[in-house]
């Protein structure tokens, strides 16, 4: 989870994987991205503009790089969580605990 502070006239820029969430927690804030599997249109792919208000979220759903501002002149408080570093954890522990049992079971 990190979280992003901004005032007015600041603009944070940075990848997002898909699946990421961002929340809105204090202030109105703008996502502004592309598509990255439109790439191949260069600067013709549409980008794609999200307005959030306070407590609303939204979820990528391709890995893009985001734009996120400021809308007003208050300054605004946003979350970006993501699923794909713990799916990721579960995912090794998961291929480690059946190495294991493997192993047990060969050597039984």
């Amino acid at each position: 989870m990190k979280t992003i502070c901004l005032h007015p006239g600041q603009i944070h820029a940075s990848h997002q994987r898909a699946g990421t969430q961002f929340i809105a927690i204090d202030g109105a804030l703008r996502l502004i991205y592309r598509d990255l599997s439109l790439d191949w249109l260069m600067e013709l792919s549409p980008r794609i503009r999200i307005d959030l208000n306070a407590g609303d979220a939204h979820v990528f759903s391709c890995n893009a790089w985001v734009e996120v501002d400021v809308i007003g002149e208050s300054t605004t408080v946003g979350v970006l969580t993501s699923d794909h570093v713990i799916n990721r954890s579960i995912e090794k522990l998961s291929a480690w605990i059946r190495e294991k049992t493997r192993s047990a079971l060969a050597k039984a």
